[in-house]
């Protein structure tokens, strides 16, 4: 049975998912998995957990994550008939999509992998595509944890691969109407104060995890606007998930900071996070907010995407200090004029 309050187990079930890159290796370690673990303390827990399932890192935080592919890349790319799957409403999909694109819902996408698992796990690349590229971070960070490590998400969304789309989601969701009340004081990281999950039976965990896997893609999207967690900053924790630089120069009241490429299944950083608060993720974009959250929902957090990330609230400030501070605020830089199928 799963109790509230987590062990390591999950956050080493949650690894395996992302080092078992083939059926065959993930076959190789679920053998193991009959085996219970006793946690007394995190850290010797986690390596307790470790050492059964021979686990090698964290590729969470390579290089390879989060798994982008930038609309230029892509149309160059369509010669070798990729994988495409829009993950739009069947209405947006309708309207105009990538050629060769095949709409899928996101609560749609365990049923449809069932059934196409080997033609996809044999595709060179499987791109994931939205209306502005968080909800294809989203579902491609769910993918990669479920060992899919050709799965890559469209920069931006559909609004970088054509104006319109453009028109109707980025354009209308950039904002600067919080710059006034952004923060330049650190904020400390809190104690250790439990884990959301708790047992000590790794295959439990793993039972866990495959229901919730399943789960996450059947629930609406984890959005918060900034006017929400401006107006009710007391009610998050709020991660500020980006470089010291940029979090110096001003983020929310009372967001923590935390490293990017060093936090998930980093106990150290893990064990700073809040399991009993709805925890809201804030990135530049929100894309690479959208892949933290789906990690950490995964592991039993009630994690949120700030809707569009910085861009949401303090647009002008991203734009005017984007030479000093490489701040990736949403322009027309991004948007290409790519055609679009109907």
């Amino acid at each position: 049975m799963i109790i509230k309050n987590l062990t390591f187990v999950v956050l080493a079930s949650l690894m395996l998912a992302y080092a078992s890159c083939s059926p065959a290796a993930q076959e190789e370690k679920q053998s193991q998995t009959d085996t219970t673990i006793t946690v007394s303390a995190p850290s010797a827990g986690l390596a307790a957990v470790l050492k059964v399932l021979d686990m090698k890192g964290a590729p969470a935080n390579n290089g390879a994550y989060p798994a982008f592919v930038e609309a230029k890349a892509l149309y160059k790319m369509l010669s070798k008939k990729p994988v495409i799957l829009d993950v739009r409403s069947a209405d947006a999909y309708k309207a105009g999509h990538i050629k060769g694109a095949i709409s899928v819902l996101p609560a749609d996408i365990p049923e449809y992998w069932a059934k196409n698992a080997e033609t996809l796990a044999k595709a060179d690349t499987l791109v994931i595509v939205d209306a502005d590229g968080q909800t294809a971070a989203y579902v491609t960070a769910l993918l990669r944890l479920n060992s899919v490590s050709n799965a890559f998400s469209l920069k931006f969304g559909m609004a970088a691969w054509n104006k319109s789309v453009a028109a109707e989601s980025w354009e209308k969701a950039v904002s600067s109407d919080f710059e006034s009340k952004l923060d330049t004081s650190e904020a400390t990281k809190p104690q250790f104060s439990g884990w959301p999950l708790q047992s000590d039976s790794v295959a439990e965990v793993e039972a866990y995890f495959s229901e919730r896997w399943k789960a996450l893609f059947a629930e609406p999207m984890p959005f918060v606007d900034a006017n929400d967690v401006f107006s009710n900053s007391q009610q998050y924790f709020i991660m500020n998930y980006d470089r010291k630089d940029r979090y110096q120069s001003g983020h929310i009241p009372g967001a923590v900071r935390y490293k990017p490429e060093n936090l998930l299944g980093n106990i150290d950083e893990m064990s700073t996070l809040p399991a009993g608060k709805p925890i809201v993720v804030y990135c530049n974009t929100g894309q690479n907010a959208s892949y933290v959250t789906a990690y950490l929902r995964l592991a039993g957090y009630d994690a949120k995407i700030l809707n569009h990330g910085c861009n949401s609230f303090m647009h002008s400030k991203m734009m005017a200090e984007k030479t000093d501070l490489a701040w990736i605020p949403f322009t027309q830089e991004q948007v290409n004029n790519f055609p679009l199928s109907k």
